[in-house]
């Protein structure tokens, strides 16, 4: 009888990394915000400027609850590539609403901008399209600028999420704050969505 040699033995598959585990675990509500009918209008042609400016106001309304506390965080753990505030380049379209604490610890940091900061492979690709169809001066067109500006920085990212992945799985503090970021922006495009549509109801 002979035994089959160390090389010869099927190696076992190599866990999933922490960014896949996170895709995994928050694909149904990236497809919910995907799908929302005031972000599919970014790829219309042309874009429904009512419902763009709606859009910036959701965005803007979602960023100034998330921000200050991952910010404040941020003072503490100090990573190599800090987070790019999108705020300034906002504060023009929507009043700041009170903050939201989503990020307690290592772990909710890193799953709120893994969703932050993944948005920007989007916005390369929606970069081209947009530039030419809106004001080279509107200030809006400076955020996709900055976010797109940062998906240099995804794989250093994605190499930090592996902190949140010891062998038991992913961290599970890592996992809720994704979805809470996910969610803050649903309910912002929601919110601005009903506002759109009272005037219509009211007629």
């Amino acid at each position: 009888m002979h035994l089959p040699s160390h090389s010869g033995l099927a190696k076992s598959p190599s866990p999933p990394s922490a960014a896949a585990q996170l895709k995994h675990m928050t694909a149904a509500l990236h497809r919910q915000l995907d799908q929302h009918a005031l972000v599919k209008n970014l790829l219309r042609q042309p874009i429904d400027n009512t419902h763009y400016d709606a859009l910036m106001r959701a965005f803007s309304r979602a960023y100034h609850h998330i921000e200050p506390a991952l910010l404040e965080y941020e003072q503490t753990l100090r990573p190599m590539q800090r987070y790019q505030s999108r705020r300034p380049v906002l504060e023009t379209i929507s009043p700041s609403p009170a903050a939201t604490r989503l990020i307690e610890d290592a772990a909710s940091y890193w799953g709120c901008r893994y969703v932050l900061d993944g948005s920007s492979h989007g916005a390369n690709i929606l970069l081209p399209r947009l530039s030419t169809q809106l004001s080279q001066q509107q200030t809006s067109l400076r955020y996709w600028h900055l976010l797109a500006e940062q998906s240099a920085h995804w794989p250093w990212l994605c190499r930090q999420l592996e902190s949140c992945a010891p062998e038991h799985g992913l961290d599970a503090r890592c996992i809720a704050a994704a979805r809470a970021t996910y969610q803050i922006f649903i309910d912002a495009l929601e919110l601005e969505a009903q506002h759109a549509r009272r005037p219509l109801r009211e007629l």
